[in-house]
């Protein structure tokens, strides 16, 4: 009789544990309170169901920017239930050390792995979410906070008031800290983290990664659209979350991307960069460049992007074939891409232009990725290359100085349209003096 008691009771555990508990780390702590208040609220119009999906939030607030729902400025945390409002009477009022809300540090890896802990702990699943919430840079930081210098490489969670930021290195080290051996999801609802940098730093972390490559609106994520279909369709995989997730955001770039795969993805990468360097195919791939998809920081490109506009401009066969392997891989990695018809497919990678240098941040005590790629050897090789080193040479000139004395200017049709150093107008170019250019129209 007890071995049965004992059975039905496993059986009955088993059959109604909860399938996911989705982790949002909330920070409001920056100009984006307004918009953290209304993704909070997002969240309660579905709640959670013990049952079925646990939504539990740990909400940093600051002052002077939204003085909605007791206008409160330090941390608390919620457990997110249908209608709920981001009140102080709602939040739980104890974390399991005997104190309830506080202000906290969410720049603070050890503060992020807390909450891990506390949610894992307290709201146990079978799947785990992670989603981190605000600004966001890639692998280098692009906010700027009121008043202050931002640090070079911190690039999301910016606590304004602690005056503090995560890196990725931090975050690897906070999920790597918690008693969460493997996340099943990991999301940034934040700008500009769509990268191969960030996929690379935290792949041994989490199953999905689920990020943009673009700047993000301000309202972030659908999260009702989110969790309705999480709540209809508990049993879903993480690569099936990560769908939902992309497919819930319309006219943004958004991707899923498996972080199993991403060590195959680097080895194929490399190999491609390996014969760019043995063939040398600066000009090749300065054309590409030029031509490939870049986001709102200039210097972070579509990665697919790039290499297909090489392999239409180049004839080695032992180069496109590469690629072609290249693409393949990829298209394994990133399963969803809100973007198919876009020049965007899903990852983005750190690529200054020809003629300008590299980030000296951009290195392995900063992020894992130039260890464990050739990219940061294929960018030197790049950007100090001769472009024209396997052509023949057939005319040159100055232009330092302006348009040379000893030339004779035609204007042929007689329209004004000459050399200049002005730009022409309503043509998108980025260029700096001196410079010399003559538009045809």
């Amino acid at each position: 009789m007890r071995k049965f008691i004992f059975l039905f009771i496993f059986l009955c555990t088993f059959l109604f544990s909860t399938e996911w508990t989705v982790m949002v780390y909330l920070d409001g702590d920056n100009n984006l309170e307004d918009a953290a208040i209304n993704d909070f609220l997002e969240m309660s119009s579905v709640g959670s169901d013990e049952n079925v999906i646990n939504i539990v939030v740990q909400f940093d607030r600051i002052e002077g920017y939204n003085t909605k729902h007791g206008n409160w400025t330090i941390c608390h945390r919620f457990y997110i239930t249908t209608g709920i409002k981001p009140e102080e009477s709602n939040a739980i009022s104890e974390w399991g050390d005997g104190q309830g809300g506080r202000e906290v540090n969410m720049g603070d890896p050890a503060t992020l792995t807390d909450f891990i802990n506390w949610a894992k702990e307290n709201y146990p699943a079978s799947h785990y979410a992670l989603i981190l919430w605000n600004h966001g840079g890639g692998w280098r930081n692009l906010y700027q906070p009121p008043g202050k210098k931002p640090p070079v490489v911190k690039e999301v969670c910016h606590d304004d008031t602690s005056d503090d930021y995560l890196s990725v290195k931090e975050v690897k080290k906070a999920i790597e800290n918690s008693e969460i051996e493997k996340i099943d999801l990991i999301g940034f609802d934040a700008c500009l983290m769509g990268m191969i940098e960030v996929a690379d730093e935290i792949k041994n972390e989490g199953t999905v990664f689920v990020a943009s490559e673009e700047t993000e609106l301000s309202t972030g994520w659908d999260y009702k659209t989110i969790l309705e279909n999480l709540k209809k369709n508990p049993d879903s995989s993480p690569y099936q979350l990560g769908e939902i997730i992309v497919n819930s955001f319309d006219d943004e770039t958004l991707s899923g991307i498996d972080l199993t795969r991403i060590d195959n993805l680097i080895d194929s990468l490399n190999s491609v960069i390996q014969e760019i360097m043995n063939y040398q195919l600066w000009l090749n791939g300065y054309i590409a460049r030029s031509d490939t998809k870049n986001f709102d920081e200039p210097s972070f490109v579509d990665l697919y992007d790039f290499f297909d506009k090489l392999s239409e401009n180049t004839q080695n066969e032992t180069v496109i074939s590469e690629i072609e392997e290249f693409k393949n891989v990829f298209g394994q990695t990133v399963f969803a891409d809100n973007t198919p018809n876009d020049t965007s497919y899903g990852l983005s990678i750190y690529f200054p232009d020809y003629g300008e240098t590299i980030d000296p941040d951009y290195n392995e005590e900063t992020i894992s990725f130039p260890f464990n790629s050739c990219w940061d050897e294929f960018l030197i090789s790049f950007l100090n290359a001769n472009l024209f080193s396997d052509f023949t040479l057939i005319f040159s000139e100055d232009f330092s100085e302006g348009l040379p004395q000893n030339w004779t200017v035609i204007d042929g049709y007689n329209d004004g349209k000459t050399w200049t150093d002005e730009n022409p107008g309503e043509r998108n170019l980025y260029l700096t003096s001196p410079f010399m250019i003559v538009d045809s129209d």
